[in-house]
């Protein structure tokens, strides 16, 4: 991932354009994270907050 990759490999139409690989997914679809060195599955620690408030739902 972040890794940049020269347009004129994909064909003669992207001559010219470097793309830069952003994310993916791995064989069963969960999506892969930049910064995290780990080739197994790893639980993502969030910062201490619920995503939704308690009495709305």
């Amino acid at each position: 991932m972040a890794q940049e990759v020269p347009g004129d490999t994909l064909g003669d139409e992207f001559k010219g354009y470097v793309f830069r690989i952003g994310g993916g997914n791995d064989k069963q679809g969960f999506p892969m994270k930049q910064g995290v060195l780990s080739n197994n599955r790893v639980r993502h620690r969030l910062g201490g907050f619920l995503a939704f408030r308690q009495g709305s739902v």
